[in-house]
């Protein structure tokens, strides 16, 4: 569970997200571990609420607020 700003490496090494808290607002990012390249950004919940964020065992990034709503899920898809 992923519950504090920072850089976490998926299980595979295939991506960083990076978590990011600024104004009382969370906000990540999803980059590939190898060139860096963005491939997904969202955030914008407070931090007032609950949140966290979860790597699974097949890449994909699970997060959860209870400011904006339940369960979101990221997940590369064939065409990257």
């Amino acid at each position: 569970m992923i519950v504090r700003p920072g850089t976490y490496v998926s299980p595979h090494g295939k991506y960083d997200l990076t978590v990011t808290l600024a104004s009382g607002i969370v906000n990540y990012s999803v980059t590939t571990a190898s060139t860096g390249k963005k491939v997904a950004s969202a955030g914008g919940f407070s931090d007032s609420h609950r949140w966290f964020f979860f790597w699974d065992q097949q890449n994909r990034l699970w997060s959860y607020n209870s400011d904006m709503g339940p369960f979101g899920l990221w997940q590369d898809d064939a065409n990257g």
